[in-house]
């Protein structure tokens, strides 16, 4: 009898170990459908790769049961997520259909894409934003966001404003038999995210004078000089199920007193890829299909007397992923010479799709635009030091080439002995006078001058500045030798020779007076 007995309590401790052997963790709440089923309460790890500055936020959609009486898993909706549901147009939704959707890949694909699963999670995004349920934050590290949750299913969405546009993700914690035991299984999502950047290209490559820390370049333009500005954007790809209020993409071109732009809204070029759009007159881009793909505006800004190229874009007709923008702008005499002037674009685009307001996030790309000026100083040669007399009234003409062809201006000099002349572009230049103080001589020979090499840094971080250049220009009175050549040799040719001349003629005419007299 007691080896039998002790056989019976073998058997009974074996088929309590066998019957326990898939035995879950659970809390007291139990499932709607099956009161004998409570909900899971282990954990397992949500990943989420490739999230870029960012932080995301993971909404349960599913809760996990488990019955200990049948050794059966089941799943319910959640309150929130059903709630939404009866709203929506997915009321007949069931959780077998939530699975069908998202066996294989659980993520919600790219971030364009035609699946139920992006519109049905992209509407629940919506929903989110407007009801505020409880999410929970994960934590990131790097480009690693992770979050140790209670079996079950998960949307995650970005809820910040970086420079990524995301789609909504899927993740499953899902519950499994392995090796004799229940399993929550981890999950790791790869984001699908878009990035929209651009390029700023001002003039070319001959008009870069400098470079400023070894990264920016400096670019310099005389003043009503034409040069062409280019924007190339790539285009963010909104999420299909996007709110059309939050799918803004364009760009703002600041004018600033020292900018103009050159020519009316006809002249900006907008290209989708290589395609080069129709821009009319009143600034409505359309593409062969007549459909309107972008709108071009000028704004201004009263407080900052800016005026605002504005493009944007509407992005369900671009059919390429860059598109060009390209117009014309100059310098105005307004320009500061010598120091930092900026051509400046924004991008402006949406970063949360999903959300019931426009949330823009800006990013901002200035091209450091240079002119410059030269002083002519006129003052006497003896002068010890120039301008301690001041000469007024002498005309320079201003040429950009030894050979004096290319004509760009003339300075005149004033009562402080001072001619000044800006809006010069870096280079060198011949100053050839052309009229010469009353008294003074002419200047036979150009004076070359260079702008823009006099660099001056400030502190670090701050764009440099250069100094105006200096001309000098002595000259001599009318009449004084000078000292190699010049008018003065002239005038005392002219003086000398009959004086010289006369002395021979006496001296002939008294030699054959005392020959005369002897003859007698």
């Amino acid at each position: 009898m007691k080896k039998k007995l002790f056989l019976v309590m073998i058997a009974v401790v074996m088929f309590i170990g066998a019957f326990n052997v898939y035995a879950l963790t659970t809390s007291d709440e139990v499932s709607p459908s099956d009161p004998n089923s409570k909900m899971i309460t282990d954990k397992a790890m949500l990943t989420v790769e490739n999230g870029v500055e960012n932080r995301f936020f993971a909404y349960k959609i599913l809760n996990a049961y488990y019955n200990s009486s049948t050794n059966v898993v089941s799943y319910e909706f959640t309150d929130d997520f059903q709630t939404f549901l009866d709203q929506s147009s997915y009321s007949d939704f069931t959780v077998d259909d939530y699975f069908e959707l998202t066996s294989g890949d659980i993520t919600s694909g790219s971030t364009i894409t035609t699946s139920t699963a992006d519109r049905l999670m992209s509407s629940y995004a919506t929903y989110i934003d407007e009801n505020n349920p409880y999410g929970t934050l994960m934590n990131i590290t790097g480009t690693t966001a992770t979050a140790t949750l209670v079996a079950g299913a998960y949307l995650v969405l970005s809820k910040s404003y970086s420079r990524n546009i995301y789609a909504v993700m899927l993740g499953n914690l899902d519950v499994t038999a392995s090796n004799g035991s229940w399993v929550v299984n981890n999950e790791t999502i790869v984001a699908k995210r878009s990035e929209p950047d651009f390029t700023l290209n001002v003039g070319d490559e001959s008009d870069v004078f400098d470079i400023y820390e070894g990264i920016m370049p400096l670019l310099s333009f005389s003043i009503s000089e034409k040069f062409p500005f280019e924007i190339v954007g790539q285009v963010p790809q909104f999420p299909t199920n996007a709110n059309e209020s939050n799918k803004y993409y364009g760009f703002d071109v600041y004018f600033y007193d020292e900018v103009v732009l050159e020519g009316d809204l006809s002249s900006i070029i907008v290209k989708d890829g290589d395609t080069t759009l129709t821009t009319t007159p009143e600034g409505i881009v359309t593409n062969a299909n007549g459909k309107q793909v972008a709108t071009i505006t000028i704004d201004e800004e009263s407080e900052a007397e800016t005026k605002i190229l504005r493009i944007s874009f509407d992005t369900d007709y671009l059919i390429n992923q860059e598109v060009t923008v390209i117009g014309e702008a100059s310098l105005t005499d307004q320009a500061l010479i010598g120091e930092l002037n900026s051509l400046v674009v924004r991008l402006r685009y949406s970063t949360r799709p999903y959300d019931s307001h426009d949330h823009i996030l800006s990013t901002t790309t200035g091209v450091p635009l240079y002119t410059f000026g030269m002083n002519v100083l006129k003052y006497d040669a003896t002068d010890a030091t120039p301008l301690d007399t001041p000469l007024a009234n002498a005309v320079f003409d201003i040429y950009s080439d030894e050979d004096l062809q290319n004509k760009v201006g003339s300075v005149t000099t004033g009562e402080d002995g001072i001619g000044n002349f800006n809006g010069l572009k870096y280079g060198t230049y011949y100053l050839k006078e052309t009229k010469a103080p009353t008294g003074y001589q002419l200047l036979e020979d150009p004076i070359e001058v260079s702008v823009g090499t006099d660099r001056v840094d400030g502190e670090a971080g701050d764009p440099p500045s250069y100094s105006v250049a200096t001309a000098y220009a002595p000259n001599r009175k009318v009449g004084i030798l000078p000292v190699t050549g010049g008018a003065g040799i002239i005038l005392f040719t002219c003086i000398g020779v009959p004086i010289i001349g006369s002395g021979v003629g006496l001296l002939v005419y008294y030699k054959k007076k005392e020959q005369n007299i002897e003859v007698i």
